[in-house]
């Protein structure tokens, strides 16, 4: 017996002695959904004249449903609800009904697009026990495709808070960031704290450090700015991972590095002359260079010359000299300046300062000089009336 499928020979079978005969035959995969006719045919034999018998059969395809969430959700909670239905070869089936249910409770319903893709946006609402729920996505049978279900859990969890408090964004290479904060329940009456956890604080997505939280939930943690660090702004993280029970959660600050400063002082002139900007004017060489990083120096900084330090500030009881002139060089400053009349005659050493910069994230720092010898350009003149014998003369100068 010759059997057809859709006039293709599919195999043949040899009957039983009571004439009965059966075949098994498998529907390749990719075999044309819909009705096909199933023929029997007997060819015959030098006794017998041939037969046939024919009817029609359906093809049907399985199909494939996947469906995705997010592993832990909580109360008040929105999320995405996502998956996808696929033929028996995984390939796209767009127009797809979708019921999405949870425990028998209908959340949601789609229609897959072209790409067999299906989507639905959920609010948890506050009906569900704590713990680890079904998510079911059922696709009844449509057309030549046969029903289908998908499912996936998630765990039902608490809020998680967290409070994160530092007592100066602001730190110098070397020095600490002092940080404090609190690890919380959200979805409790009283909010309380989770005793036990561990926060994770990175630095530009760089972990540095870790802090224990306390029974009510308290932590604190000091960072040290590393020599290293770059100036400027920088994001600090802080990041709780979550547990059973509890979302992850994370919060991020931005600090700031600052860097102090050496002025390095190559070359003074030993002697100057007050009011003499010509001659004896006053000349220094130097740079002035951060400390830690890169230990680059600082070109076009602003430099300060004063008879003490911090002489532009506020209330100072120092002076401040006129700087006539700075030239830079590849990180090299010389200065040239007119002693003032303000400066004692004698030995003296002068200060050099460079203001803290903002911009540049830079603390202020200041250097003395060498004792320099300060001299009074003095000029005589005398004047010497007509002396007359047996007289007191009376001379003057000035």
């Amino acid at each position: 017996i010759n059997l057809y499928l859709g006039g293709e020979l599919i195999t043949n079978v040899t009957t039983s002695e009571d004439g009965s005969f059966s075949a098994v035959y498998a529907i390749p995969a990719d075999y044309e959904l819909g009705p096909v006719i199933m023929e029997a045919a007997f060819i015959g034999t030098e006794y017998y004249l041939p037969s046939n018998s024919s009817g029609s059969w359906n093809v049907f395809s399985k199909i494939f449903v996947s469906i995705n969430i997010n592993d832990q959700l909580a109360v008040a909670e929105t999320t995405v609800i996502d998956g996808f239905v696929g033929d028996n070869q995984l390939n796209p089936l767009a127009n797809m009904n979708v019921f999405v249910s949870i425990e028998g409770v209908q959340i949601g319903n789609a229609t897959t697009d072209a790409n067999g893709n299906f989507s639905i946006t959920w609010t948890v609402p506050n009906i569900f026990t704590d713990g680890t729920h079904t998510v079911i996505a059922d696709v009844p049978s449509q057309g030549w495709y046969r029903s289908g279900q998908g499912n996936t859990t998630f765990f039902l969890a608490h809020r998680t808070g967290i409070d994160v408090s530092i007592v100066d964004f602001d730190a110098t290479r070397g020095d600490f960031w002092e940080i404090s904060g609190v690890l919380y329940d959200l979805d409790t009456a009283n909010n309380d704290g989770l005793p036990g956890e561990t926060i994770y604080i990175f630095l530009n997505d760089q972990q540095v450090g870790y802090a224990q939280t306390q029974l009510d939930g308290s932590w604190s943690a000091s960072i040290r700015a590393e020599s290293t660090y770059a100036r400027g702004l920088h994001n600090m993280t802080f990041r709780f991972d979550g547990s059973t029970g509890h979302l992850p959660i994370d919060d991020t600050k931005i600090v700031r590095v600052w860097a102090d400063v050496t002025i390095t002082l190559t070359a003074v002139t030993t002697d100057v002359v007050r009011d003499d900007g010509i001659d004896y004017p006053i000349v220094i060489s130097g740079r002035v260079s951060e400390v830690g990083g890169q230990e680059i120096s600082i070109d076009n900084a602003i430099i300060i010359l004063g008879d003490g330090p911090f002489c532009s500030q506020t209330g100072s009881d120092y002076n401040c000299i006129i700087i006539s002139s700075i030239l830079w060089n590849g990180g090299e400053f010389t200065l040239t300046a007119t002693a003032p009349t303000i400066l004692q005659p004698g030995l003296s050493s002068l200060n050099v300062h460079t203001p803290e910069n903002a911009s540049l994230f830079l603390r202020a720092s200041d250097v003395w000089t060498e004792q320099i010898a300060i001299s009074i350009d003095a000029k005589i003149d005398v004047d010497i009336e007509p002396i007359i014998e047996d007289k007191q003369e009376v001379v003057t100068s000035e």
